[in-house]
């Protein structure tokens, strides 16, 4: 039976959510994922819509890797880091590329939205490959 690390989901999804505000930040891939699509920063004016949607992807990605990662019993940092790519490869980058190809999205876009899953789901593999529930927290 899988019993997901439900603290280590919670702190991964907090750690998605910093990264994905540091990724697309003006500091790494914010101002060419705007220029990408013609616009500039300040024409931007999010709702709490896409936030909430990116913690809800966020929590998906956590268990379903939880899953995979205790189905297949990863135990090493390396390992996890292995899953997650080879699941983002065969589940995340198609359904990117199909998606925003028929869009007809930037490629410099996709890219970069592209190699942030791949991070996420890479180090996210690698965390819950190595931290394990305790036997308390198991009861």
């Amino acid at each position: 039976m899988v019993k997901h690390n439900h603290l280590a989901i919670g702190v991964i999804v907090v750690g998605h959510q910093t990264v994905g505000a540091a990724w697309y930040s003006t500091f790494l891939f914010g101002s060419p994922w705007v220029h990408a699509q013609g616009k500039q920063m300040q024409d931007l004016h999010p709702t709490a819509l896409p936030f909430i949607l990116a913690v809800i992807a966020s929590i998906l990605l956590c268990y379903v890797l939880s899953w995979f990662v205790q189905t297949i019993k990863v135990s090493t940092f390396k390992g996890g880091v292995g899953l997650g790519s080879v699941l983002w490869l065969g589940l995340g980058l198609p359904a990117i590329i199909l998606h925003d190809g028929f869009l007809d999205i930037h490629w410099q876009i996709m890219a970069i939205d592209a190699l942030h899953t791949l991070a996420l789901s890479a180090v996210t593999g690698g965390v819950l490959a190595v931290w394990r529930r305790t036997p308390e927290a198991s009861a």
